[in-house]
Formats: C-alpha cells, sequence, structure tokens
C-alpha cells in the first residue's frame, strides 16, 4: 500500500513489522488517533489476529494509550514522543497532545480520508506542505497561518495549516493537482 521510508525504518528497529510501520507513519502525520477499524481497511482485512496482535503491541509496550467513548468504542492514541520522532514528525508538538473528545473527531475522519485514498501522495507535516508550495512557486504570503505568542519574551512562532485536513498531491493526466480536504465535524460545529 505504500513504499518503505527510512522513518519506517525507524519504526521496524522498535520491533513493527514494515506494515505496521507504514501504518504507525500514516497515523502519526493526520492527528495520532485511530481506530481498530483503520487498520483493519489499512491492510485490506476485516477484524481478526492480526489487528489485535498490533494494537495489543502498541498498548503492552506503551506506544499508544487507549480511550473509550460510548461505553465501547476504542480510540487510540500514539503516546510517546520518541514514536513520532520515528515516525518522521519531531517538528510537530501539536500532533501529539492528548486531546478534548471534540477534537479526536477531526482526527479519526481524517485517518478515515488518508486511509480512503490509498495511491494519494499526502504531505503529513508543515513542513511537507511548505516544501510543496515552495517547488511550485507559491508565494508564502498566500499559505494561511497563525502566530502564537511566547512567554518570557520569547519570539513568536508561527504555524502554517493549522487546522487543515490532509493535504494531497494528485497525479492527473493534466499534471499535479493539490487537494486540501476540509474535515467538518458537523455535530462540534454549529451551523448559523
Amino acid at each position: 500500500m505504500s513504499t518503505p521510508t527510512p522513518e519506517d525504518d525507524a519504526l521496524v528497529a522498535r520491533g513493527y513489522t514494515q506494515r505496521e510501520a507504514a501504518f504507525l507513519r500514516l497515523v502519526a502525520h493526520h492527528g495520532g488517533y485511530f481506530i481498530r477499524r483503520h487498520y483493519g481497511d489499512f491492510i485490506g482485512r476485516a477484524h481478526g489476529d492480526t489487528t489485535t496482535r498490533f494494537l495489543d503491541k502498541l498498548v503492552d509496550r506503551g506506544d499508544a494509550t487507549v480511550q473509550t467513548f460510548c461505553r465501547s468504542t476504542r480510540v487510540l492514541h500514539l503516546a510517546p514522543r520518541s514514536l513520532y520522532e520515528d515516525a518522521g514528525v519531531s517538528g510537530e508538538p501539536s500532533q501529539r497532545r492528548r486531546r478534548p473528545v471534540f477534537g479526536i473527531t477531526p482526527r479519526l475522519m481524517a485517518v478515515d480520508f488518508v486511509v480512503a485514498h490509498p495511491t494519494w501522495t499526502f504531505l503529513g507535516t508543515d513542513e511537507d506542505r511548505l516544501t510543496w508550495c515552495d517547488q511550485m512557486g507559491i508565494d508564502r504570503v498566500w499559505i494561511p497561518e497563525k502566530r502564537y505568542g511566547r512567554k518570557n519574551g520569547a519570539p513568536m512562532s508561527v504555524r502554517r495549516f493549522v487546522d487543515c485536513g490532509p493535504v494531497a498531491v494528485v497525479e492527473t493526466p493534466s499534471g499535479k493537482t493539490l487537494v486540501v480536504a476540509h474535515v467538518d465535524d458537523a455535530g462540534a460545529t454549529g451551523v448559523a
């Protein structure tokens, strides 16, 4: 479903298979949360022992925590910083942060979207997105950004593509197309 990367090698060194490593990299780049069905869809199988063993391995090693919602829905959150670093997401602390319930749903929907489009090339980090925009000659003045103040007189930090859903480059007969998905959790965002 995806080609091995150097990040996969670091995840394989942690004891994960190439397929598990590719899935962990996908989740780390797209919000850090997933449900059992996501892995089943990723490997093209229904629920079974393979999925159960993988989820148990993640939790037993402390690489994921489990939250239960609505009495039975188990949501897994990739936990340690080192796992994100091994997945190539070291500069994105917002990906690792634990979220309130209303912040988890859009992240699960993002993983749904990415898993549903296995042939697309997703740009999972701000750095990937900026590099692509630079290669296409897009002036950074047109890129959405947010500035955050720092405590103790430290300089402002700038984050781009804040609250942006998955971003992919899709090959079409007429060339490359940038797809920016907007994940809308209508239940959490009112309609005016």
